[in-house]
């Protein structure tokens, strides 16, 4: 464990754009994509945790940043608040031929540098866009947390393009985290890089205050399954000098896009929001 600095940093920012998240797209940004200035880069899962920091980082390296995301208000969070070049709604774009034409439009120069999140159909739309010699960092596969595999369209475009691409898990780079957090840091003191958590929270605040307003349906709890059933009770987050997240169940709002949502948060205290927990 690591006692964490607070004098310019919020604790809140542990959670995301100071912590593991964040050190997650410093590596995949800066060890493997290696972008030079006026690269186009492109991030799926964009207006998460490590999407928002990726943004910052390729941003503070003069990169044209690209993001994929679920929904037009996200998009808007993406280009307006994390200051995203563009951001391409998957729901409106949502098969391989139209995701690959919006990316035309948004990567007119092509793409050199990928952060892969997601896999499946949109890591086949992207590929079709990647430059010769360009770079893509494996990072998730959301796509196949059910189990499933995961076919590749047109793995041949990996020696076409001589494309680089290389998966990571960041425990395994605890080298790194130094200089990552400082950068990291230094974004965030600068203004250039907001906290992640605070924003969800902030969401998450106002959602439940309209839900305890006028909530739309019974709330429906059920326990954990699958991947979320070995998760539960364990940390969500590692690290040094981190503060850990653990959850007991999930909850589902149905009238809120039937998004799942953790039901209990263990949390640090949010000294910027004033908030010591999230129920």
């Amino acid at each position: 464990l690591r006692k964490v600095d607070t004098t310019h940093v919020p604790l809140s920012h542990y959670l995301g754009a100071v912590g593991m998240p964040g050190v997650t797209a410093w590596y995949g940004l800066v060890k493997i994509i290696a972008p030079k200035e006026g690269d186009t880069v492109v991030v799926s899962a964009a207006t998460g945790a490590v999407g928002s920091a990726f943004a910052a980082l390729a941003k503070a390296r003069g990169c044209r940043v690209v993001g994929i995301a679920g929904g037009a208000d996200k998009c808007k969070y993406a280009t307006e608040e994390l200051g995203f070049d563009a951001c391409i709604d998957y729901k409106v774009h949502g098969d391989v031929k139209a995701m690959s034409k919006a990316l035309k439009e948004a990567c007119p120069n092509g793409i050199d540098g990928y952060f892969e999140n997601v896999g499946g159909w949109i890591m086949d739309a992207v590929m079709l866009r990647m430059n010769a010699f360009s770079r893509i960092a494996l990072c998730g596969m959301i796509a196949g947390y059910d189990g499933a595999p995961l076919p590749m369209a047109n793995p041949a475009l990996m020696l076409i393009n001589r494309m680089k691409v290389e998966g990571f898990i960041v425990s395994e780079h605890m080298e790194v985290w130094p200089d990552a957090l400082k950068e990291l840091g230094m974004l965030v003191g600068t203004g250039k890089l907001g906290s992640w958590a605070s924003a969800r929270a902030r969401t998450l605040a106002s959602n439940w205050s309209s839900w305890y307003e006028a909530p739309p349906e019974p709330l429906r709890v059920f326990p954990p399954k699958g991947d979320a059933a070995r998760a539960a009770g364990r940390p969500l987050h590692g690290g040094p000098g981190l503060v850990r997240a653990s959850y007991t169940g999930l909850a589902e709002y149905p009238a809120a896009g039937n998004e799942l949502m953790m039901l209990r948060w263990v949390w640090a205290r949010f000294d910027d929001l004033g908030v010591h927990a999230l129920h």
